[in-house]
């Protein structure tokens, strides 16, 4: 049995004798529960109580269009926001040999992707990628990260260290 004075305001009950649910308003004069039923006020003595989980209904999503939530924009972010990313593994904090057994490459694309995505979060439309002059390797695992983004209108070096990268978000 239920003691209603163990109960809050908004506690998800049960009524056993009609199977209703609702939510509890607290007692009224003569000790019985008020449960909120949809608009109405309905009481119940404390033996035909249980507690119970509130009932949310989801909607069915379509499986081949996901809806996404679209998070608020933050104007102040998007203005603070650093437009340029160095990948030289001095500059990227948090590399450790470790925790990246296959190499810094990896990590840099992780790091890069990150990058991307946060900046068409924050509807920017140009960023830098500086890839440095090497070998080509870390360049051209770049530009196959940009082709999968379809937010990335266009791209194009800056020079022979860096990329110049619009979005059209």
């Amino acid at each position: 049995m239920i003691n209603l004075n163990d109960l809050w305001i908004g506690d998800f009950l049960k009524i056993l004798s009609t199977n209703q649910k609702g939510k509890f308003e607290g007692k009224d004069a003569s000790g019985k529960a008020k449960i909120k039923i949809r608009k109405e006020i309905v009481l119940a003595e404390a033996n035909d109580l249980e507690l119970t989980e509130e009932e949310v209904i989801v909607p069915i999503q379509n499986e081949i269009f996901p809806t996404f939530q679209k998070k608020e924009f933050n104007i102040i972010e998007s203005i603070n926001f650093e437009r340029m990313l160095d990948l030289h593994l001095d500059k990227l904090p948090g590399y450790n040999p470790r925790n990246w057994p296959t190499g810094a490459l990896p990590f840099q694309i992780s790091k890069c992707r990150s990058f991307i995505n946060k900046a068409i979060e924050l509807k920017v439309q140009r960023i830098v990628i500086i890839h440095g002059i090497g070998h080509g390797v870390l360049r051209k695992s770049v530009e196959q990260l940009l082709h999968e983004f379809r937010e990335i209108e266009k791209f194009s070096s800056l020079n022979e260290g860096s990329l110049e990268v619009w979005l059209n978000c």
